[in-house]
């Protein structure tokens, strides 16, 4: 099984992501910019983080898709600011759908998908990465402090997923949308 390297982003690998609906959306992508200004925002919640992908696009897509059809919606409701100890990524992180998340994780992570990661997997958004580490507990205030003050939901249904490629730094490209629990059309 390939081993991520830890020596970066890299560009040409694909993920599979949940992206934030809007308004909550919105307030997380202007939260980010706010911690890191040069950052190209677009809040979600990744099922599998980026990997190389060997196999073809199309047979990819053509395996997650019954994969998918199976799984039910479910919601996801977002808890406390926080911050990974080894990379200093400021996250928010997930109070509910956590195990839907991870269950998804784990039966999805395998075949021509199977990668493993340099960090475990936890769900989460994003918020700040690549900051330096004197900037952390300063932004993390920071974050914290908006994400108390938001009055918005707080949540949000996960019905589909979006398959992307990294075509190059901090630039995603859609390559498939795959919505949840979907039955296969009756032959008439």
């Amino acid at each position: 099984m390939p081993t991520a390297r830890g020596d970066g982003r890299t560009v040409s690998q694909f993920a599979l992501v949940s992206y934030v609906p809007a308004p909550l959306c919105d307030f997380l992508d202007n939260l980010r910019i706010r911690l890191t200004p040069t950052s190209k925002p677009h809040a979600h919640v990744t099922i599998l983080p980026p990997r190389p992908v060997e196999a073809d696009l199309e047979v990819v897509k053509a395996r997650l898709a019954p994969e998918l059809r199976d799984v039910s919606p479910f919601r996801v409701q977002l808890g406390e600011i926080r911050v990974f100890p080894v990379s200093n990524v400021i996250y928010l992180s997930v109070a509910q759908g956590d195990a839907d998340l991870r269950a998804l994780n784990c039966a999805l992570d395998c075949g021509d998908l199977q990668f493993r990661t340099a960090f475990p997997y936890h769900p989460h958004i994003t918020l700040a990465q690549d900051i330096p580490a004197d900037s952390v507990e300063n932004l993390r205030r920071l974050a914290a402090d908006e994400w108390a003050g938001y009055k918005g939901e707080r949540g949000f249904l996960i019905d589909s997923l979006w398959l992307v490629q990294n075509v190059m730094p901090d630039v995603w490209l859609e390559c498939g949308l795959f919505p949840l629990a979907v039955e296969d059309p009756v032959p008439g």
